[in-house]
């Protein structure tokens, strides 16, 4: 009895340490844990791979990610013990690449960015077209004057993709309605509340009550002008219970936990390859939080719900023509 208990243990051993060869590395970017965002979703991922995989994996914290990623991703890379290195942002971009370069047979991956022509780099993207299309859809539900509004920091191939999916989701739910669009503009388009207060006091003028934005941090003054003047504003990639919940009504999201736990995933099944992996409805890649269920009520929701299943299933395809 002793003999084949003996043998029972070493199998389970065995087994457990076949899945926990797989050792992973995370620069985090600014903020750090505790942002209630990419970082903490994509710390969610790696637990649960953890849990799920049997991978180990250590983690950074950058104060100053301009400056601290690049050194820390040589640190990581010359010690050799890492089967994937993976960075979180669009800042750690140019480090990731010169890193690559000089440890072309370490694996690397990227969230939220893409880098091309690269042997040794996987970018995990999302369809941004597909999360404002759900974003567009709930403002056109929500919208009592039929006038809608984007605002982007800047004008942008990026910023281009979420006007467009903005629209193209309005129009679905609500073909007359009308989508009004307005930049920041300057060199702080994306840090300037004022300005975009200013914007958004003016299209109210016009008659517009929901506003959807790809505005970084100018998005405190569009939401204070929402709430002075009682109007809704649907975030983006916000992932925190928020403040404002009288005028904040939804945010469209990227679901960053579920691609990088993939990402993870395709590494211990050995299949995990140096290209852009793109995450949609289709792969729970990118969805929408609404907030406000009493406010949006119970029909409005099943809508939002049958869209977001008709993204998934390819039904209703985005087109973004640039």
């Amino acid at each position: 009895m002793r003999k084949i208990l003996l043998l029972v243990f070493l199998f389970f051993c065995t087994e457990f340490l076949a899945i926990s060869e797989n050792k992973v590395a995370i620069i985090y970017s600014a903020g750090g844990l505790g942002d209630e965002g990419y970082n903490d979703l994509a710390h969610k991922a790696l637990n649960k791979a953890k849990f799920d995989l049997g991978i180990d994996f250590d983690y950074y914290e950058p104060i100053d990610p301009v400056k601290e990623t690049e050194r820390q991703l040589m640190t990581y890379s010359d010690s050799k013990s890492y089967d994937l290195i993976i960075t979180v942002g669009f800042l750690s971009k140019s480090s990731l690449e010169k890193a690559a370069k000089e440890y072309p047979n370490q694996k690397y991956a990227i969230v939220d960015e893409i880098v091309f022509d690269s042997k040794n780099i996987t970018s995990i993207t999302f369809n941004v077209e597909e999360e404002s299309f759900l974003a567009g859809a709930v403002a056109a539900l929500m919208t009592k004057t039929d006038k809608v509004a984007f605002i982007g920091g800047t004008e942008a191939p990026l910023i281009a993709r979420y006007k467009a999916g903005f629209e193209q989701g309005a129009k679905y739910v609500k073909p007359d309605v009308e989508v009004l669009v307005s930049y920041i503009g300057g060199y702080n388009s994306f840090n300037d509340p004022k300005k975009a207060e200013q914007i958004t006091n003016e299209l109210i003028r016009e008659n517009t009550d929901v506003f959807y934005h790809a505005a970084g941090a100018s998005n405190r003054g569009i939401v204070s002008s929402a709430k002075k003047y009682g109007k809704y504003v649907i975030e983006v990639d916000s992932y925190s219970d928020w403040q404002n919940e009288e005028v904040v009504i939804a945010s469209a999201v990227k679901n960053i936990d579920v691609a990088v736990y993939d990402i993870i995933k395709k590494l211990t099944d050995n299949t995990l390859e140096n290209k852009t992996y793109i995450y949609g409805a289709k792969e729970e890649g990118i969805g929408i939080v609404i907030k406000a269920e009493e406010k949006i009520g119970i029909k409005k929701l099943k809508i939002i719900k049958e869209i977001t299943d008709l993204l998934k299933s390819g039904v209703i395809k985005t087109d973004f023509s640039g």
